[in-house]
Formats: structure tokens, sequence, C-alpha cells
């Protein structure tokens, strides 16, 4: 089977205000001022990208970053569950000192 070389990017949604406070929550939240002034710098910068699908998350803050970073791209876009971040709680325990 030959193997088939494609380009990767990676986003991360914009800033919302538990990042910027350090609040470590399951709380869906969104973006903040910032967050969506962030997503906007990127729109421009990814317009030059063969981007043909976006994949994202269905929390609040991921589908913001999308709407406006990708507004000018002509591409599809599918929500995938699986992209949901996992919990707090689990986020803390991986992440104790044993």
């Amino acid at each position: 089977m030959p193997i088939i070389r494609k380009e990767f990017y990676f986003l991360r949604h914009g800033e919302t205000s538990h990042n910027a406070e350090q609040i470590l929550s399951d709380d869906d939240v969104s973006l903040n001022g910032n967050g969506v002034k962030q997503a906007e710098a990127i729109k421009d910068v990814i317009s030059e990208f063969p981007i043909k699908t976006i994949c994202f998350s269905p929390l609040k803050r991921a589908i913001e970053t999308k709407n406006i970073a990708a507004k000018r791209l002509n591409c599809r876009a599918i929500e995938i569950e699986e992209l949901r971040e996992c919990s707090g709680s689990v986020w803390t325990e991986m992440n104790q000192k044993k």
C-alpha cells in the first residue's frame, strides 16, 4: 500500500476567559475579546493554505474560532465529537506527580 503524503495544519481555538484566568473546568465557554482578535488575525494566513477540509470539535470556542478564521475558505467543515477535550479532572489526574 503506498503512503500518501498530505499536509496537516493544526489551529487551536482562540483565547477564552477561562484560558486568560487559568481556570481549569469542563464549562463550554465562548471566545473572549482577545480570542476573537486571534481568530481574526489568523484568517489572512490560513486563506493562503490549500485547505480542503476543516475538522472541529462541538465546543463553542472551537466553532467560533472556525467561523471567524475560516470565513474566506471555500471548503467543507466537519464537526467531530471525538475532538472534544478531555475533562478537567482527567487532565488533572494525568498530570499529577506520582
